[in-house]
């Protein structure tokens, strides 16, 4: 007899494997966490402050994909991918100069 649920071809269906990945994905996320802080606060000693910095760098993937994906609404995908493949080499002669510039030393008088 068919039937049309959603299990409908037993335990190796797609959806089965949905919900194993999303219970394995908390699982992995909640021991990692815990053994992150854990490892952290004991063997490293960090502070509050310290942890903090560190999820402030672990998050900055995040924000990132969330930035691109934003921009993705205002332009096309196309015109992104172009602006990253574009060289950002500045022409000879023009470089940026990060740096302060050395000042010769002048012969003492």
């Amino acid at each position: 007899m068919p039937t049309s649920s959603l299990f409908a071809s037993g335990w190796r269906s797609q959806a089965i494997l949905i919900y194993v990945l999303t219970v394995a994905m908390a699982v992995a996320t909640g021991t990692g966490q815990a053994l992150m802080n854990n490892f952290a606060v004991e063997r490293i000693s960090f502070t509050g402050a310290e942890i903090g910095l560190l999820h402030t760098f672990r998050e900055i993937p995040g924000l990132l994909a969330f930035t691109v994906v934003f921009v993705l609404l205002i332009i096309r995908e196309q015109r992104l991918a172009c602006g990253f493949l574009v060289p950002r080499h500045p022409a000879p002669g023009n470089e940026w100069n990060l740096l302060p510039r050395r000042v010769p030393a002048t012969p003492a008088e």
